[in-house]
């Protein structure tokens, strides 16, 4: 996914594991705008893809 240079990369990781603690809680780290606009090009271009 294109992202601005200066953003970190999105990622995941793990909180709890099932191992540790019987559950598995995931977090995901990502800017607020990450993902939003992958579609970004249709709102500025009058071709349809």
């Amino acid at each position: 996914m294109p992202r601005w240079p200066y953003f970190d990369k999105p990622g995941v990781g793990s909180a709890h594991s099932l191992a540790k603690g019987g559950v598995l809680t995931q977090g995901i780290n990502a800017t607020m705008h990450t993902g939003t606009h992958c579609d970004a090009p249709r709102h500025v271009m009058e071709y349809e893809f």
